[in-house]
């Protein structure tokens, strides 16, 4: 089980998302799932986790949609802990909620590892990251990885983990997620296995090389039950992204690159430029916003985007940019890249 150290009476922890880079779908396996090989990287985009010793138990979250019974993730990780340990002590967790849901990116799956990791620090016993993972696979096919460094290589179900090293050369990246989301289970219900297309084994190698090739074979099954997604693609292509992908089961995108937009805002008080939206965080000032404190809608080429708390941008009320930095996690702890 590990040996014991120093207890915690509580912690707040970040619970990342995750993109895959490349997904591939190889096949159907005979316990129902499917055999799959991604290269999964972690984002700064993140819920926060805090767990404290309690006299009983409860759970909360910041978001009134997410289930709070044994259907989450977070529960099913607690429960798992306890009938790994033997140990029962009550425990109070609360889940602030910022990961889109329905999205391929991986929050509940995030949620359930970060459980875990809290879960032993709370108890006082120094439990390896590779028991961690192994229980996290109980959980779902990508709890493991984020006990991984932040950039691996998935396999099997994506439950085998490869961490490969920082890769070079990647594009900058944004995360779009339309107010529809997906169902994983709907998604790999239709999904074709087609033995053509990219090779995983070779499109890992010109990732290490700096040459990523992004695809996702979910896409085709994802498009098919929400059409409405191609449009959107479409869109953010004419915003100037250089690739727009679908990560995991969707609904979100990875765009890649910046956005080209022309100057359409300027404050008279300082003659401040909102140029566009990857300079935004620099140009964007406090006299740019209405008298009532609600914040500024300003016209662009394609869209309208709203600036929200310096983190993301709302196009037409149909989808929502995420700008996010590439992250590794060293000693249990997550760092931009």
């Amino acid at each position: 089980m590990g040996k014991a150290f120093k207890t915690v009476q509580g912690i707040t922890l970040f619970s990342p998302a995750k993109v895959n880079l490349f997904f591939k779908v190889l096949g159907r396996r005979s316990d129902g799932y499917h055999e799959v090989a991604s290269l999964n990287q972690v984002i700064d985009l993140g819920d926060v986790i805090t767990l404290e010793r309690s006299v009983q138990d409860t759970f909360t979250c910041s978001d009134p949609e997410i289930p709070l019974d044994h259907t989450n993730l977070v529960l099913k990780a607690l429960a798992l802990f306890r009938e790994k340990t033997a140990l029962n002590f009550p425990v109070s967790i609360h889940l602030e909620k910022k990961i889109p849901i329905q999205a391929g990116l991986g929050g509940g799956s995030s949620n359930a590892a970060t459980t875990l990791f809290g879960l032993q620090l709370l108890s006082g016993l120094d439990l390896k990251e590779k028991t961690l993972q192994e229980w996290g696979s109980f959980l779902g096919a990508d709890v493991p990885f984020f006990f991984s460094e932040g950039t691996a290589y998935c396999t099997g179900r994506g439950e085998c983990i490869e961490n490969i090293d920082s890769l070079m050369s990647l594009q900058r990246l944004w995360i779009a997620k339309p107010q529809e989301g997906l169902s994983t289970p709907a998604v790999y219900s239709h999904v074709q296995i087609r033995a053509e297309g990219h090779d995983a084994t070779q499109a890992l190698e010109h990732a290490k090389l700096g040459r990523l090739v992004s695809f996702n074979d979910l896409e085709e099954a994802a498009f098919s039950l929400l059409p409405s997604l191609n449009s959107y693609r479409q869109q953010l292509l004419e915003l100037g992204f250089s690739k727009v992908v679908m990560t995991g089961s969707g609904s979100a995108f990875m765009c890649f690159g910046e956005p080209i937009l022309q100057p359409v805002k300027k404050c008279e008080k300082c003659r401040k430029d909102a140029l566009n939206l990857s300079q935004a965080k620099q140009t964007m000032c406090t006299h740019m916003v209405d008298g009532d404190g609600s914040q500024i809608q300003w016209q662009a080429d394609v869209g309208r985007f709203t600036f929200f708390d310096r983190l993301q941008y709302k196009i037409d009320r149909d989808f929502v940019l995420y700008p996010v930095s590439y992250c590794r996690r060293k000693k249990g702890k997550w760092y931009e890249r």
